[in-house]
């Protein structure tokens, strides 16, 4: 039976049938670091540096460290590039005004549309399941409101430093998806959804399961304009769970994914992220006069 527990330091996790734990608390080892050839004093330079431009730009960053070292760890340490992502990103959000906490998510954690798998992947790489088909109802949890409350179990994530290197496999889980799916997909919503993808500021892959034809054959269309990074990041494996291990570790799936992995009650992923998100960082408009 999976449940919320505690550890010594006060810090929770889902604990698993099998005794393993969702969790997101670990520090990079020194000797990691040296593998991936990191300085910590460097590091923390280079991050000040992307700070200190992307407040020139307008954007705090300042309580959003964990986010930009994933962004300067997926750059290779490029302070210029990291800054410009960022800032391209705090664009698209601005203008779409994605600012929105927890709370105002709750819902779509409550009805278990995005949750955690129970494993790391082998390359340290965090899995998130999105549920876009019959478990969806889109005319009550607009699309918008799933992929704000994916970005949020992404923010929960990148407390644990590893998965700042290691990035995320999100899973899109098409099963029974009907017409009412197909239009929220190809609606206004969805297009700001690409935009969003787009704006690219750590290592995420997206693979989509049980998709329908209709989907694939959508994507193919719209391929042309979504750019090359886009594409390459983007994944249908339909059934073939021998497609999607090339991708990601068996050993952290459910057997709904032909993986070994054991299932747990997805809604605890809600009650994770709320007694956690005093960590998360607080969006608040970076400019009045545009909110």
């Amino acid at each position: 039976m999976s449940s919320i527990k505690f550890d010594a330091n006060n810090r929770p996790s889902i604990e698993l049938s099998n005794g393993e734990r969702i969790q997101f608390n670990g520090v990079a080892s020194e000797e990691y670091r040296v593998q991936r050839g990191e300085s910590v004093e460097l590091v923390q330079q280079q991050c000040q540096q992307v700070i200190s431009r992307c407040k020139e730009s307008g954007y705090d960053m300042s309580n959003l460290r964990n986010l930009v070292m994933a962004t300067l760890r997926y750059f290779q340490y490029d302070v210029t590039k990291a800054a410009n992502a960022i800032i391209h990103n705090g664009d698209t959000f601005r203008k779409h005004k994605f600012i929105r906490s927890f709370d105002q998510l709750r819902h779509v954690f409550e009805a278990g549309l995005v949750w955690y798998l129970p494993g790391r992947n082998r390359d340290g790489s965090v899995g998130i399941v999105i549920e876009s088909g019959k478990n969806w109802n889109p005319s009550k949890i607009p699309l918008l409101d799933l992929w704000e409350a994916s970005r949020l179990a992404v923010e929960l994530a990148l407390n644990d430093e590893m998965v700042q290197f290691s990035g995320f496999k999100m899973i899109v889980d098409c099963h029974g998806a009907g017409w009412d799916h197909f239009r929220a997909y190809s609606s206004k919503s969805a297009q700001i959804v690409l935009k969003l993808q787009r704006c690219r500021v750590f290592q995420i892959t997206c693979h989509f399961v049980e998709n329908a034809r209709l989907l694939s054959v959508g994507h193919s269309l719209l391929a042309p304009l979504l750019g090359n990074d886009f594409k390459q990041n983007c994944f249908f494996h339909g059934t073939d769970w021998s497609s999607l291990h090339q991708h990601v570790s068996p050993d952290c799936l459910i057997s709904k994914y032909g993986g070994t992995a054991p299932d747990y009650d997805h809604t605890l992923v809600g009650e994770l992220i709320d007694k956690m998100k005093h960590t998360l960082p607080v969006f608040k408009p970076w400019k009045s006069d545009e909110m």
